[in-house]
């Protein structure tokens, strides 16, 4: 049981190796976007209110059911459209956002506000509509009160569309609106007026007043506030006040794995390799982004770690092989590991789509020189002399400063659809996973068999959409490369396959025949040693020694 349930978590975790691909996933619950209500008071200090709804009710109805969407998945919408996300929107321009942002249903509404001072009354009105029918859904809900009920408002608004929405809804609406409520009212108001404000002096001032109220109230921190302000910080380059409040969003606070991924990348440019590594470590499995694993990269090489990083770019360039950034990485490890010729096959493919990346030509003459190809090492070297502005500075000291280009930033977007992914597949049985997974590794080998390589390589990669850590799929797949005289990409295939199972005698058995025929007799004895230590009598590997050691036979 216990190895079951390690493999569903695995198999949750690692869905980042296509988290970004044009795949579309199937959410599990309707996805519901609650958009900015319209201020139609004319009172404009009441602005802000709009944007609270669409704050506070899309947090309310997560996790109970519905996939509420993001504020930068609306923000996005909108851009896409040509529209600025304070415009006020008509019925129709409404419908299309939630169209562009990928919503089954939007919410949409107004408010009105009466009276002064402590007499100030709300009158809010909404509506749920359902874009896949093109209608409203049931009647227009209506609330009112004083403006200190705001959030109470908010909560009963949530509660109507959970229990319209999801048939025996299980919470009652006392229960909505205390939690709707948990953030003290002069605090929520604060953080929405930060995230309206354009002007970084007011954003700051908004945010500390957010935290200064939640803290008085509460006596504990406001986690979204303290999360935007230490992200604050940090955009503007400031590490270490980024990293001061970054480090105190809690595990359980909705921001946790971002503040994580920020955390790591601020330690890493301040140098604290010791805390960086605390903190990527897990979180190659809690957040598994390819700029997760990039980062990991980065650091593994400042510890001279060479192997793990190969094996952690080989995993990120799988689910991102046109970012030239990891191309490169990928490239200059080689290059800092002796692996010249892995490394200009790299750097080959960057320059063919980046022809001005001046580090790239220097790193690939430095390899080619290796190499003993004089002619091809002289061509990249002009080409480093005219785009890369250090070039003369580097071949005087003889001395190349680390360049590992770190992901400052990952998508929101695809961190998302992780989550939302993960909830789904969290609820298919891991019976139905397993056969379908061995239907297709099934076909997949038929077709290797019988040499229908297109096919064989469409069933894996079915394979891997849904299970990337399948050591089995990486396998084939490396034989199909390697069988196609695909000998790099065979290589991280391979590499693949033992990271997921480090026990996969087979891979450590092709590895070591493929490092044979490299001349790499390093790297073949030390995959021959493994795949005998875990089968001492396997016969490929005992012809694999034969091979290797003819000394042994």
């Amino acid at each position: 049981m216990l190895a079951k349930f390690c493999f569903v978590l695995r198999l949750i975790s690692f869905t980042l190796l296509f988290i970004l691909s044009q795949a579309t996933f199937s959410y599990a619950g309707e996805a519901i976007l609650a958009l900015p209500f319209e201020n139609i008071s004319g009172r404009t200090e009441y602005n802000w209110i709009g944007e609270g709804f669409s704050i506070s009710i899309s947090n309310l109805l997560n996790n109970l059911g519905l996939t509420p969407l993001d504020v930068e998945e609306r923000n996005l919408a909108y851009e896409r459209l040509g529209l600025s996300p304070t415009v006020v929107l008509t019925r129709a321009s409404a419908i299309k956002i939630g169209e562009k942002a990928g919503a089954d249903i939007i919410l949409i509404g107004n408010y009105n506000i009466l009276g002064e001072g402590k007499s100030r009354t709300i009158i809010v009105t909404s509506r749920m509509i359902d874009l896949r029918e093109g209608r409203a859904i049931g009647n227009d809900y209506t609330f009112n009160g004083t403006i200190n009920d705001l959030q109470v408002i908010q909560g009963k608004l949530a509660w109507e569309v959970l229990s319209n929405r999801i048939s025996g809804f299980a919470f009652s609406r006392e229960q909505i609106i205390n939690r709707a409520t948990v953030v003290p009212s002069n605090a929520f108001e604060s953080y929405v007026k930060a995230s309206l404000t354009s002007n970084r002096d007011d954003k700051v001032k908004f945010l500390f007043r957010a935290i200064s109220e939640y803290q008085q109230a509460t006596g504990g921190q406001y986690p979204d506030a303290v999360f935007t302000l230490g992200h604050l910080y940090y955009d503007e380059a400031n590490y270490k006040d980024g990293l001061n409040w970054l480090d105190k969003v809690g595990e359980k606070d909705n921001f946790y794995l971002e503040a994580q991924f920020y955390r790591a990348v601020a330690c890493l440019q301040l140098g604290d390799n010791e805390k960086a590594s605390t903190i990527l470590k897990p979180l190659t499995n809690l957040l598994p982004l390819y700029e997760v694993f990039n980062n990991a990269a980065a650091l593994e090489l400042r510890k001279f770690n060479y192997d793990e990083a190969i094996k952690l770019l080989g995993l990120a360039i799988q689910a991102s092989p046109r970012d030239n950034d990891l191309l490169f990485n990928y490239g200059y490890t080689f290059w800092r590991a002796g692996q010249y010729s892995a490394a200009a096959n790299q750097l080959n493919q960057l320059i063919k789509r980046e022809t001005k990346d001046g580090q790239a030509y220097y790193i690939l003459a430095k390899s080619l020189e290796k190499m003993n190809q004089s002619s091809e090492a002289s061509l990249a070297v002009d080409e480093a002399k005219k785009n890369l502005p250090d070039f003369a500075k580097w071949e005087t000291s003889g001395k190349i400063p680390i360049l590992m280009r770190l992901k400052d930033h990952f998508s929101r977007t695809a961190y998302l659809r992780l989550v939302r992914s993960r909830d789904t597949r969290a609820n298919t049985t891991l019976a139905k996973q397993a056969e379908q997974i061995d239907t297709l590794l099934a076909k997949a080998q038929g077709f290797f068999i019988a040499g229908r390589d297109k096919e064989a390589i469409a069933s894996l990669n079915d394979i891997l959409k849904t299970a990337p850590d399948n050591s089995e799929a990486h396998l084939l797949i490396g034989r199909l490369h390697e069988r196609n005289a695909n000998i790099d990409a065979a290589i991280t295939s391979l590499k693949a396959a033992i990271f997921w199972n480090p026990k996969l005698v087979p891979a450590h058995v092709l590895l070591g025949r493929i490092y044979f025929q490299k001349n790499d007799l390093v790297q073949a004895k030390t995959h021959l040693k493994q795949a005998l230590s875990l089968s001492p009598q396997d016969r490929d590997a005992l012809a694999l020694q034969r091979l290797i050691e003819p000394e042994n036979k």
